[in-house]
């Protein structure tokens, strides 16, 4: 969604690289306080049974009412888009939206509890920040939640590319909607974020990203935004499925890639889909934005009756915001909706970038002989995005640290920045009273704290949870031995591929490009292919593939496997490439 912003891996391998000796004991930590999770009397019941769908049949969407705001911007960079809503049997919901970062982070994902009817809601928080240094350190956006098994789940979207291109996938959760949310890592929960859906297709491409999910009959469908090219240079935007075991609590390293769910109309004027389960009609609905940012702007919906493939089947216009984008609809807490639920969508508008209000409709559901497009010429409304007033008290929304990761020596002494920011994400302000930040979850022998000040004492890595006014953010702290030179960022010391095997299809030929992580001596790391980057590609079989100097796969339309030995400096790793 963000700027435009999916084949799947599973992830098997934990790709936190291995630069220090670990303890052979459990490390003794300060552990933070837990949250409750929701009411359980408020969550709704699983169908009993299922319907079957209708084939002949098909859903009609009508709405409602004129709608109302419930956000409007701020200052002159303000917005809450992508608004994903878990609907609740009191009438409420939960919302969680992608709102501006702060201090070099793009994006943050805030979360509200909202009253639909009367438009009240309760002071915003973060939910899920980047983390520093990791995959998902420049952003966390577009919003897809789900709740099941005692944890909600988050699923966004981020990079390490500062063009907002080459997305991936990434889940967190947590027991509480507000969080703290602990990440996916590649096999389990925690530390480092690791994505669940990497995107291996041409680096020049927005990627994977814009997640939704259902849970349904004990499995887990994952719904995301694949925006990619052929060989030929023809630009692909589609929205693909992965479904896994919804019983496994590491469910991420279960999904398998299941296909294409429908190709878009276009590729920069419809953004992606908010999927979600129609327990009356036992279909799927995916809704999604077309014409986005003009004044031809529309809701589009889809259905499917396995979840897999999806149509066509109605357009909404007449009501709805002009320049509208990046919509959600909400849902149990599952991903179903039934149609005697109260069922809203809410999507961003405005003309100017990046100053945006959020509008909410009532809408209900139906079912036809026919798809409806008989309101795909209706009259949208031509609505001015008012500017609200910064509230009278302020609150803190969200804590940070600056820098948000740290690096150090064995034996160095330093203090943690901790700020907290406000409703209008500008600058973050210093913690004054320091005595008010509390921090847990490290591991005592890599590092001692007192107050804020921290001393490293071994070589590791630990994370640091800082909590202040009841916000809390993950720290990354690593320390390295004695004369480890933390300016070397030229140096090679690691080489891990970030995806062993790559599939290409001889007669659909999407292109492929081989991307690995370096790991430099002075700590930091990259995600490399280029040839100015000194990455060099052989040791391939040519009658079957050609890569070239920047990594892109070429098929030579012949069925086979083969190995390609990724170089750079003095490292190397290979990595499988099957043509089928």
């Amino acid at each position: 969604m963000r700027r435009n912003r999916i084949v799947l891996i599973i992830v098997a391998a934990v790709l936190t690289a291995a630069l220090f000796a670990g303890c052979t004991a459990p490390p003794e930590t300060d552990k933070p306080e837990e949250k409750k999770g929701v009411d359980p009397a408020l969550i709704y019941d699983e169908p009993e049974t299922l319907v079957e769908p209708d084939p002949d049949k098909h859903i009609i969407v009508t709405l409602l009412d004129e709608g109302r705001d419930i956000f409007q911007p701020v200052n002159g960079y303000s917005y809450r888009y992508g608004p994903s809503m878990i609907m609740y049997k009191d009438g409420s919901m939960d919302a969680w939206f992608a709102t501006p970062g702060t201090h070099g982070e793009w994006d943050w994902l805030t979360y509200r509890h909202i009253d639909p009817v009367t438009g009240q809601t309760s002071d915003e928080v973060a939910a899920v920040q980047p983390t520093g240094e990791s995959w998902d350190r420049l952003s966390c956006c577009d919003p897809g939640a789900i709740w099941f098994g005692g944890y909600y789940y988050l699923g966004y979207t981020s990079t390490v590319d500062i063009g907002g291109i080459r997305n991936n996938v990434f889940i967190a959760r947590s027991v509480s909607p507000d969080g703290p949310y602990e990440k996916w890592n590649g096999s389990g929960w925690g530390g480092d974020p690791y994505p669940v859906v990497y995107y291996d297709g041409k680096a020049s491409e927005f990627g994977a990203g814009e997640p939704s999910m259902v849970v349904l009959n004990g499995k887990i469908y994952l719904y995301y935004t694949w925006k990619s090219a052929k060989s030929s240079g023809e630009q692909i935007n589609q929205l693909r499925v992965a479904v896994g075991d919804a019983s496994d609590e590491n469910w991420p390293a279960t999904l398998e890639y299941k296909g294409v769910c429908y190709d878009c109309t276009s590729l920069n004027e419809q953004d992606s889909a908010d999927v979600k389960y129609i327990e009356n009609f036992g279909k799927f609905l995916a809704v999604c934005t077309d014409k986005r940012f003009s004044d031809t702007s529309r809701l589009a919906f889809y259905e499917s009756d396995d979840g897999l493939t999806f149509t066509r089947i109605a357009e909404l216009r007449t009501g709805l915001a002009r320049k509208l984008h990046n919509c959600g609809i909400s849902s149990r807490q599952n991903g179903h909706i039934n149609t005697e639920d109260d069922i809203y969508v809410a999507y961003a508008y405005g003309g100017e970038w990046g100053k945006w209000a959020t509008r909410m409709h009532g809408i209900s559901l139906s079912l036809g002989d026919e798809p409806d497009f008989t309101d795909r010429r209706g009259k949208s409304t031509d609505l001015a995005v008012e500017m609200s007033e910064m509230p009278a008290e302020k609150w803190t929304v969200g804590v940070t640290s600056i820098p948000h990761a740290y690096r150090k020596i064995v034996g160095e002494t330093f203090d943690l920045g901790i700020f907290w920011t406000d409703y209008s994400y500008t600058d973050p302000i210093a913690v004054e009273d320091t005595s008010k930040v509390k921090l847990s979850g490290y591991d005592k022998s890599i590092i001692s704290v007192k107050g804020v000040t921290v001393t490293a004492l071994k070589p590791g890595t630990t994370y640091v949870t800082a909590e202040y006014d009841g916000r809390s953010i993950l720290i990354p702290v690593r320390v390295y031995a004695e004369g480890t030179p933390l300016d070397d960022s030229q140096t090679v010391t690691a080489l891990t591929a970030t995806q062993k095997e790559y599939r290409i299809g001889i007669e659909y030929l999407e292109a492929k490009q081989i991307r690995v992580r370096a790991d430099y001596a002075g700590g930091t790391w990259m995600e490399i292919f280029q040839k100015d980057e000194g990455v060099t590609y052989s040791g391939y079989d040519t009658s079957i593939i050609r890569v070239s100097a920047d990594g892109l796969i070429s098929s030579r339309k012949k069925a086979g496997e083969t190995e390609v030995t990724v170089t750079c400096g003095d490292k190397s790793v290979t990595v499988k490439v099957i043509c089928e």
